[in-house]
C-alpha cells in the first residue's frame, strides 16, 4: 500500500512536469535562422551535473562531427533557455505517456526515458542522444523518426553510448544503402 502511495506520488509530480513544461515552453527562440540549436537537459537521472555536461559534450561532438554530414543544419550547444528535454526513467517517461498522450511529445518538450538498472549505465546517454538527433531533424516530432529504425545497440562515441541514425535516403523508396551510422540496415 505503501509503495502504491508512493508510486502514485512520484507518477502524480511526473504528470505536473509534463503539463508544466506543456504550459510553459513555447516554440524555442534559438530556432531562428542562423544561431546554434540550444537544449536545456533537465536531470531526472540523480547524476551530477559533470556527468551530464560531459554527454552533452559528446553528443554536441558527434553532431558537429558525424550527424550533419548527412543531415546539414545548424551546430548545437546545450544551456540554459533552450529547447527542453527532461531525463527520466522509462517508469515516470510510461506513466506520463499513460495518463496523458498529449504530455509524452510535444512541439516543445522532449522526454528522454532511460532503465535505471546498474547493468544499462549508458543507457541514459543513449536516450538523450537519440531525443536530440530526431529533434534536430522534426522538431515538432511529429514525422521523420531518425533513430528509431536503429535505435539499438548504439556506439560508443567519445567514451558515451550514443544513438545511431538513419541517412536521409532510408526515407526514399528504392535508395540504396548505406542507410544508417552503423551499417544495421541494408
Amino acid at each position: 500500500m505503501k509503495r502504491q502511495i508512493l508510486t502514485t506520488i512520484a507518477a502524480t509530480a511526473a504528470l505536473a512536469l509534463a503539463t508544466a513544461a506543456a504550459q510553459a515552453h513555447s516554440a524555442p527562440a534559438n530556432y531562428a535562422v542562423g544561431a546554434p540549436i540550444t537544449f536545456t537537459v533537465h536531470n531526472g537521472t540523480g547524476l551530477r551535473q559533470n556527468r551530464i555536461d560531459a554527454a552533452d559534450a559528446a553528443i554536441t561532438k558527434q553532431v558537429s562531427q558525424q550527424f550533419r554530414r548527412y543531415w546539414p543544419g545548424r551546430p548545437i550547444r546545450f544551456g540554459s533557455g533552450g529547447f527542453p528535454i527532461y531525463v527520466e526513467p522509462y517508469a515516470t517517461v510510461a506513466w506520463v505517456c499513460q495518463a496523458n498522450v498529449a504530455a509524452c511529445h510535444g512541439p516543445n518538450w522532449i522526454f528522454a526515458g532511460y532503465s535505471s538498472a546498474a547493468a544499462t549505465p549508458g543507457d541514459w546517454t543513449l536516450a538523450l542522444d537519440h531525443e536530440v538527433l530526431e529533434t534536430l531533424v522534426d522538431p515538432s516530432g511529429t514525422g521523420q523518426e531518425v533513430a528509431d529504425p536503429v535505435q539499438t545497440p548504439g556506439y560508443k562515441y567519445a567514451g558515451w553510448l550514443l544513438s545511431d541514425f538513419v541517412f536521409p535516403n532510408y526515407f526514399q523508396a528504392g535508395s540504396v544503402g548505406p542507410r544508417d551510422l552503423l551499417h544495421q540496415l541494408h
